[in-house]
């Protein structure tokens, strides 16, 4: 087998052109979702935390008294 260098860069070249546009592509979701307020940061802005059950129903507690957040439901069911 004969590789010369006139085959072997465009390749390599490709290759690493590929890695840039895909990196480029990770950090632009990063980014795009990083604004994104989900209900976890929603239920800590207005002072609760989130709890998850075991079988991945969430709710938003109060972490002193482990109740319901008041604020939280009454906040997601008017939007």
């Amino acid at each position: 087998m004969n590789h010369n260098g006139k085959t072997a860069f465009p390749a390599r070249r490709n290759g690493l052109v590929i890695l840039v546009i895909v990196g480029a592509a990770v950090a632009g979701l990063v980014i795009a979702f990083s604004h994104i307020e989900g209900p976890a940061t929603k239920c800590e802005q207005v002072g609760g935390q989130m709890l998850i059950g075991p079988g991945g129903e969430t709710s938003c507690i109060n972490p002193r008294t482990f109740l319901p957040v008041e604020a939280y439901t009454a906040e997601e069911t008017t939007k």
